[in-house]
């Protein structure tokens, strides 16, 4: 359950870093509420969206054959991966 709670602030020194944190902290707050309720439209909408990025194990795997990131081998592997993002088509079922 959300609670939404007024946050009054009163003004009683110059120090700008407390003010800052302060005002983060209601940011982050704000910005999870929101996003919470994006994927609570998304999910009654039944809007399944999961991308697997090839980019993590592309760079697991340079790193565990320890291949230079400039050789020509690693060049022509984010090659491979860039062009199949770029080509690839998405398609969109929806379910009732």
């Amino acid at each position: 359950m959300v609670q939404n709670k007024a946050i009054y602030v009163r003004v009683v020194s110059t120090d700008i870093s407390a003010y800052y944190c302060l005002f983060q902290e209601i940011y982050d707050k704000q910005k999870e509420l929101i996003l919470l309720g994006e994927r609570v439209v998304l999910v009654t909408l039944g809007f399944d969206l999961n991308i697997h990025h090839a980019y993590r194990p592309l760079v697991e795997a340079i790193r565990r054959f320890n291949i230079d990131n400039k050789s020509p081998l690693a060049q022509v592997a984010w090659n491979f991966v860039n062009d199949g993002y770029a080509n690839a088509t998405l398609a969109v079922f929806f379910f009732f």
